[in-house]
């Protein structure tokens, strides 16, 4: 009895294995060529540079990108956070941000902050600028094959910020 339990125990297993070898095979055709895994996305580039009214780049400029923010209630008090990109212009003013994102349209919040005085330079006032994205900028170069792979969409901008007035 322990013999047949046996023998058919491996019967069982060998014909199992087949059907899924079989299987395996099918499910490889070459005709389907869609990418199984992955998800739609894009890239953003906000480049440009940060003068003053006198059309000077002004060098390590804050630039803050907030890209989503956190509302919590801490001991009954509420609190928001915010979480997102940090960067600071070069020494002519000039910077540089991409992003990898999902392709739809898309509102980037950039605010600009002078925290660094310069010699024979009045510091700037603080300001904000958005800049929008559609779906139909986004441009796929010749050699993007991926399916999900949406393109890349590129703005150039320039930021004039003011002086600051003696109050």
């Amino acid at each position: 009895m322990k013999r047949l339990k046996s023998y058919m125990t491996g019967a069982w297993k060998w014909l199992l294995s087949s059907l899924w070898v079989v299987f395996g095979f099918t499910a490889c055709e070459e005709e389907y060529e869609a990418s199984m895994y992955g998800s739609p996305h894009a890239t953003f580039v906000i480049k440009g540079k940060v003068e003053n009214s006198a059309k000077q780049g002004l060098p390590r400029v804050q630039i803050v990108i907030p890209l989503y923010e956190v509302r919590d209630t801490v001991e009954g008090v509420p609190v928001k956070k915010e979480y997102g990109d940090t960067l600071y212009t070069d020494q002519r003013g000039q910077f540089f941000w991409e992003r990898v994102d999902y392709p739809g349209g898309k509102d980037f919040e950039l605010r600009f902050y002078d925290i660094y005085p310069r010699e024979g330079c009045d510091a700037c006032q603080a300001d904000t600028l958005k800049v929008s994205f559609s779906r139909d900028e986004l441009i796929k170069g010749e050699d993007d094959d991926n399916s999900w792979y949406f393109g890349r969409a590129d703005k150039n901008i320039t930021v004039v910020l003011e002086e600051k007035r003696d109050e």
